[in-house]
């Protein structure tokens, strides 16, 4: 499982890269508020399209790239990636 993120540890050397999910650490998630409405046309717009715009982090300690910019993409990516294992096993 990838995601494209976008590393912005200097924004102006700002460069692409696939990270894996367990390589993204969520710590400032709380800090988000929470829209069940934009989160669910959010999943529909990844369906349909896939994911448009990287996820910025930072390099954090150890494996972990903290996420400072794109934490409502990584929950509804997971689910469609399970939904479609589920549906074409």
């Amino acid at each position: 499982m990838r995601i494209r993120t976008g590393t912005a540890d200097n924004f102006e050397l700002a460069r692409c890269m696939e990270l894996e999910f367990h390589q993204l650490d969520l710590r400032y998630e709380h800090l988000r508020r929470c829209a069940p409405d934009r989160e669910k046309r959010l999943l529909a717009s990844l369906a349909l399209t896939g994911q448009q715009v990287p996820i910025v982090v930072v390099g954090g300690e150890g494996v972990g790239r903290v996420v400072v910019d794109g934490y409502k993409r990584p929950v509804p990516v997971r689910r469609l990636i399970a939904f479609r294992r589920g549906a074409s096993g």
